[in-house]
């Protein structure tokens, strides 16, 4: 049966997945580097073991430089010539992952090896910096049976995007500590930008690729505040972290900063990163999992006569990876239970209090909302029609207008949930203009028979109640082969579940059909 569009969810989602990224990206000591890497991998796709292979400079063998899990003392230092290196070795000679759970029948594999590992399960995904190739993460089985996903695959691809940078950057600051002081020639040859912050918080050097990734020349930045050309730098505790800057040009990029503190003369080294396009390509691949057809910059109208489709939505979006937020008539306390913990929840109120609560009023909600909007957030003002009832429908339209703005401007998604029986035709005409309808991808029309049969399934779950085949062809007026056949083709849509209790079959609707069906 075809389950709901994939998506990363609980402690892999994509938001753990970054939280992981950055852990490794904290660490400059190598060897530590590939412990954590390791250790993170394996957790985050729940394999028995994961390695990193590394190929030599003349690329004849590969070496596991760390193991972990199961067999990490079978792995780690190994060394093999590449022509048996088996899986690992043609992932790093060709630059492409593989997946498999069934190794013995692939005829790439080190036979010997794998026999001593005794897995049938395994990703190998190339490491890649700067189009030079160092090596492959490899897991090998998978923790408690079945076999890896194609999910599985995605989200150690990304995991090995970071994972070379972070090597790349430990091999770069191995070599400044064996100097034993800062080698200038080392910083000039490095390919991330680097500028030198005096204890006072101004610059006093930058390397060329600092100049290609600002747009700035050294005489330009050298002698001026830090704060002042870069804004943000100094303002995090984090040894890793990540700006939005825009250049000289006037075109804003994504940096991930590396900080770390120089003794003796005091002052801080910034290691500069342009992570625009790895970006862009998450925020895609966020967008590609989402059920709903959403895209960022947008504001949307969501009509309903209670929540379930907006938090539907809103749970669906956090679960690939967005940061979200809900201002709601609801307390607090029972807003965060409806709509996940990991919401930030707010009340509006005229009389409640507390940094929990909101006033009504049109500019405290929208500086609330500008304050909160990235490109990875959205926001859901749910109850609508509750601020069109208190200020009047001109005001609550003249919001809607700047959220429109102000989503597109910020490229975030803010969700509007009203009733439609509050409005009256020419309200509901301005609102949708200035909104876009939410559709779930993929789905085709149904027929008006399988449309019924869906809904009753649907009241019939609402009342506790899980009806059967008999049920259907009972209520529909047909044969039971036209139920069979008409249950059958949502069932392949993945609209509705069946469940066996002896020789009796019983249907419930899925979340995908749930989602229809609003």
């Amino acid at each position: 049966m075809i389950q709901m569009i994939d998506r990363v969810e609980g402690d892999l989602e994509l938001v753990a997945l970054q939280e992981v990224c950055m852990a490794i990206l904290s660490e400059l000591d190598t060897r530590e580097v590939f412990r954590l890497i390791t250790e993170k991998a394996r957790m985050l796709i729940n394999a028995e073991t994961v390695a990193i292979p590394v190929i030599s400079e003349d690329r004849s063998t590969i070496t596991y430089e760390e193991a972990a899990g199961k067999n990490r003392d079978l792995l780690k230092g190994m060394s093999l010539p590449m022509s048996e290196g088996g899986l690992c070795a043609w992932v790093v000679k060709h630059r492409k992952p593989i997946l498999t759970n069934s190794l013995w029948s692939d005829n790439r594999i080190n036979r010997e090896l794998v026999k001593k590992l005794n897995v049938n399960e395994a990703i190998v995904v190339p490491l890649v910096f700067k189009g030079k190739i160092i090596g492959g993460l490899a897991a090998f089985g998978k923790a408690g049976g079945g076999g890896f996903t194609d999910k599985d695959l995605k989200l150690l691809t990304i995991f090995a995007s970071h994972a070379a940078i972070a090597i790349r950057n430990s091999r770069l600051f191995k070599k400044m500590e064996e100097l034993k002081r800062f080698n200038e020639n080392i910083i000039q040859s490095m390919e991330e930008g680097v500028v030198i912050v005096d204890a006072e918080g101004f610059i006093t050097f930058v390397n060329p690729v600092f100049e290609r990734l600002t747009g700035y020349k050294r005489d330009e930045v050298v002698g001026k505040r830090a704060d002042f050309v870069l804004p943000g730098l100094e303002r995090h505790s984090q040894d890793r972290y990540e700006i939005n800057f825009k250049k000289k040009s006037g075109k804003e990029v994504h940096l991930l900063v590396s900080a770390s503190p120089l003794r003796g003369a005091g002052g801080t080294l910034y290691v500069l990163v342009d992570i625009t396009d790895m970006k862009r390509e998450q925020e895609k691949l966020m967008e590609r999992m989402l059920s709903y057809d959403i895209k960022r910059g947008n504001l949307y109208l969501v009509k309903e006569k209670n929540y379930e489709r907006s938090r539907s939505i809103l749970r669906d979006m956090i679960n690939c990876g967005f940061k979200g937020m809900v201002l709601s008539r609801l307390p607090v306390a029972e807003a965060r239970r409806i709509f996940g913990e990991g919401v930030a929840c707010y009340w509006l109120s005229e009389y409640g209090e507390g940094e929990d609560t909101i006033k009504p009023e049109p500019e405290v909600v929208e500086t609330r909302i500008r304050e909160f909007v990235t490109r990875t957030s959205v926001v859901l003002v749910d109850r609508f029609d509750y601020l069109i009832t208190l200020w009047g429908f001109r005001s609550a339209l003249a919001l809607l207008q700047k959220l429109r703005d102000l989503a597109y401007l910020s490229r975030a998604v803010i969700l509007i949930s009203v009733d439609p029986a509050t409005l009256d035709e020419r309200e509901a005409n301005l609102l949708e203009k200035e909104t876009r309808a939410v559709g779930v991808k993929g789905e085709a029309e149904l027929t008006e028979e399988l449309y019924a049969l869906l809904s009753f399934v649907h009241e019939q779950n609402l009342k506790g109640v899980k009806p059967s085949y008999k049920d259907v062809t009972r209520k529909l007026g047909v044969t039971r082969t036209t139920a069979r056949k008409r249950v059958k083709i949502l069932l392949g849509k993945g609209l509705l579940v069946e469940e066996r209790a002896g020789r009796n079959k019983f249907l419930s609707v899925s979340e995908k059909g749930k989602r229809l069906i609003f």
